[in-house]
C-alpha cells in the first residue's frame, strides 16, 4: 500500500513524494519520477541509492550543492522510471545492517509488484548509488536470493517478489577488503555467481576511497563461463 504525500514537476519531468509500507505498519518515503509514457509503454526503471548525508533521497534528486550527484533526476530526464527511495542509514551507536539492506530489497519488490501503476518494465530494474548507496548497491545485485539477506520481512505483501535486478552502477563503494561494524559484510565476500553485471567506478585522485585492487584471478572465479 501507498500514499501519494506530494506531487510536483522537477526540471520537466514530473516527481512524487510517496509512502510505502514495508513491514507491518513500518513505511518508507521515497521520490519517485514517471517520465511521460505513452499508453501501454513500460520503460526502464532504476532505484536510485542516495549516499550518506541529511539530505538523503535530495541528494540524489539533485537538491545538495553537488550537481554531479543528482543522477536520480537526469535518469529520470533521460527516460527512466526512477524510484530513490530512503533506507535505515548507519548512525554513531545504532547498527542499521543488515536492516538498511532489506530497505533496499524491500524497495526493489516494491517496484517489481507495481510495475504496471508505475510504467517501468518489471524485468529491465536496475541500481545505481555511491558511497553507502553504492555499497548496498552491490551487496543487493550480487547477493540475490541469499539466504543471509532474505529472512526479514516474511510478512510483507511483496515478500514472494523477487529482488533480482538487470544490473548496478556503483560509484566509490567500499575497496575490497574493507569493513567496518557498520558494514560487516562486503559485496565481494558473498559473490559465489555473477548474478547481474556490476560496474563499479572509482576516482584515481580519491584520497577517501582508494582505488581497489581485485586480481584478475579473483574476477575469474566468479565469472567461470565467461573470458575476460
Amino acid at each position: 500500500m501507498s500514499t501519494v504525500l506530494e506531487e510536483t514537476v522537477q526540471d520537466g519531468v514530473p516527481r512524487q513524494t510517496i509512502s510505502y509500507v514495508v513491514e507491518g505498519d513500518r513505511r518508507c518515503t521515497a521520490y519517485l519520477w514517471i517520465p511521460e509514457t505513452k499508453a501501454g509503454q513500460h520503460r526502464p526503471a532504476m532505484l536510485a541509492l542516495h549516499p550518506t548525508g541529511p539530505l538523503g533521497k535530495g541528494i540524489v534528486a539533485g537538491l545538495g550543492p553537488r550537481a554531479n550527484r543528482g543522477y536520480g533526476l537526469e535518469l529520470a530526464q533521460r527516460g527512466y522510471v526512477v524510484f530513490a527511495p530512503s533506507y535505515r542509514l548507519v548512525t554513531p551507536g545504532k547498527k542499521m545492517f543488515p536492516e538498511s539492506v532489506h530497505d533496499v530489497r524491500a524497495a526493489i519488490q516494491f517496484m517489481r509488484s507495481r510495475g504496471e501503476a508505475l510504467k517501468a518494465d518489471p524485468e529491465r530494474i536496475g541500481l545505481m548509488g555511491d558511497s553507502a548507496g553504492a555499497h548496498l548497491a552491490s551487496l543487493v545485485a550480487l547477493a540475490g536470493s541469499d539466504p543471509q539477506f532474505s529472512s526479514e520481512y516474511k510478512a510483507d505483501t511483496h515478500a514472494s517478489t523477487p529482488v533480482t535486478v538487470k544490473a548496478a552502477v556503483v560509484f566509490y563503494g567500499p575497496p575490497e577488503g574493507q569493513k567496518s561494524d557498520a558494514m560487516p559484510t562486503h559485496p565481494i565476500d558473498i559473490v559465489k555467481d555473477v548474478k547481474c553485471p556490476v560496474l563499479a567506478l572509482y576516482g584515481a585522485a580519491d584520497t577517501g576511497i582508494p582505488v581497489p585492487s581485485v586480481t584478475t584471478s579473483r574476477i575469474m572465479r566468479f565469472m567461470p563461463n565467461r573470458s575476460l
